[in-house]
């Protein structure tokens, strides 16, 4: 088994035909050309924040801005605050041990 060089929690192997990966998050499998391997790291994008390990620098940070922003009056969570929290998932998903 191997893994997705830019996603760590999704692993793959070569089968006949092409690859068959699998995100250790959730569990979902499926064997796919290698040029839909990416489609498939995508689609589990959301696992970012669920490593069950490590947090993300995303999350990290968003633990430290919602108080702040409940404390600002402000809503704990926004579409610029998720974007940020996903990009720096991204960024760095194994950031802090849980």
């Amino acid at each position: 088994m191997h893994r997705h060089p830019g996603v760590q929690w999704i692993v793959f192997r070569p089968v006949p035909g092409g690859v068959q990966l699998r995100c250790e998050v959730c569990g979902a499998t499926a064997t796919l050309i290698p040029s839909q391997a990416d489609e498939f790291s995508r689609q589990h994008a959301q696992h970012r924040s669920a490593s069950p390990t490590h947090m993300g620098l995303g999350d990290v940070v968003a633990k430290v801005a919602q108080p702040v922003a409940r404390m600002l009056g402000r809503p704990d969570t926004c579409t610029p605050c998720e974007k940020r929290k996903q990009a720096l998932n991204a960024a760095l998903p194994a950031f802090w041990r849980r």
